[in-house]
């Protein structure tokens, strides 16, 4: 029996969806062009740019102990990129308006799995300012092991390029997840008015909630029986006619 008032309910629920759908589609427009609207004109967007530096190591006979070598330098290499003495330098030739602790958090160094490579990577605001750091970043390192660490010298495999194409705001992403939470929040909304609605609407929700049986109805008045009647009229012609 709890099974099937827990059916009914989940029924009355989808069919209460169904009968708001206008209202569910109007705020999953609404919240979606805001979202667009914000990602266009309000956020500012990022835009990054990428070097590349090769690791060379001392020839040896022994491939394992040359790839183990080239491994321990690549991690090394990665701390000097991201140092305060490099970092302080890039910030000083370019004449950054920041601390070189703003410009590492824009930094990104990664290496390539079984490679020999370092991938230099800053976000800018501006993608033409983004690619002269990160070309400086990428000169400075290589000059920085050179003169002051014991090893040869990398070389600057790929110079950056200046990348028009945003990396944030995803404006497609955001503006789906936008439509989603109007039409997800529009349902919330409708269900929490719904839930609190304890109003009695008709005989059988009363017999449901009260568990009691009705011995009658107060019978309605004469206009809205005519008005139900004129109603039912009108369907039966359209029918006819269809």
């Amino acid at each position: 029996m709890e099974q099937y008032e827990e059916d009914i309910d989940l029924k009355e629920i989808g069919f209460l969806l169904l009968r708001k759908w206008k209202y569910i589609v109007a705020a999953a427009c609404v919240i979606g062009m805001i979202t667009a609207v914000i990602n266009q004109f309000v956020i500012t967007p990022k835009y990054s740019s990428a070097s590349e530096i090769y690791i060379f190591s001392e020839g040896n006979s022994n491939e394992i102990i040359d790839l183990q070598t080239s491994n321990s330098l690549t991690k090394d290499y990665m701390r000097v990129a991201t140092g305060k003495t490099v970092l302080k330098k890039v910030v000083k030739r370019l004449e950054l308006d920041e601390d070189y602790r703003d410009l590492k958090k824009r930094i990104t160094v990664v290496n390539p799995e079984d490679t020999r490579i370092l991938e230099l990577t800053v976000v800018d605001e501006d993608p033409v300012q983004a690619a002269k750091i990160t070309d400086e970043l990428a000169k400075v390192t290589v000059k920085y092991i050179e003169d002051k660490m014991d090893q040869e010298c990398p070389s600057i495999l790929e110079q950056a390029e200046v990348n028009s194409d945003p990396i944030s705001p995803n404006k497609v992403k955001n503006t789906i997840w936008g439509v989603l939470a109007g039409a997800i929040g529009m349902c919330g909304f409708i269900l929490i008015r719904y839930f609190m609605n304890e109003t009695v609407m008709d005989i059988e929700t009363m017999e449901n909630y009260l568990d009691l049986n009705v011995l009658g109805e107060v019978p309605e008045s004469k206009s809205v029986f005519e008005k139900k009647v004129q109603k039912s009229r009108k369907k039966g012609r359209k029918e006819k006619r269809s």
